[in-house]
């Protein structure tokens, strides 16, 4: 069976390059047939960031679709505010929920320990366990 991984990462004031590196670190490290990797801002928003409440409503239709959220929150000092949205909705669908959060000390929050499954301070980590939890 198909993992469906949806891949949750910052998106505002970042260029385009680093928003989809962690798709491309994804598909390298999660491969056909075994896993598909959902990127999100796939999901055309039109150029329109006030049209928020389709954008947003489409991107929760397709997690509901997924079997597992691996959501990046590795760069130092960002506000993380859909990232978080994310992970708590991925929790109420009852998805498989990994965090990787490289040097930043976020992982001993305990709202973040309660909605994630695996917390890992290494990208490589997250997706060991993410391949072991299969194997189970």
């Amino acid at each position: 069976m198909v993992q469906r991984i949806y891949i949750s990462r910052p998106i505002d004031d970042r260029d385009a390059g680093g928003i989809y590196d962690i798709i491309l670190r994804a598909k390298r490290d999660f491969r056909r047939p075994r896993f598909e990797v959902i990127d999100p801002t796939t999901i055309p928003d039109g150029g329109q960031r006030e049209n928020y409440t389709n954008l947003v409503t489409s991107q929760l239709n397709l997690m509901k679709t997924c079997d597992i959220l691996l959501t990046d929150m590795s760069i130092p000092n960002h506000t993380y505010i859909g990232c978080i949205a994310e992970l708590v909705y991925a929790r109420t669908y009852d998805l498989c929920t990994v965090v990787y959060v490289g040097s930043n000390t976020i992982g001993h929050r305990p709202w973040l320990r309660f909605h994630a499954d695996h917390i890992d301070a290494s990208w490589e980590g997250a997706v060991r366990w993410i391949h072991a939890r299969l194997q189970s």
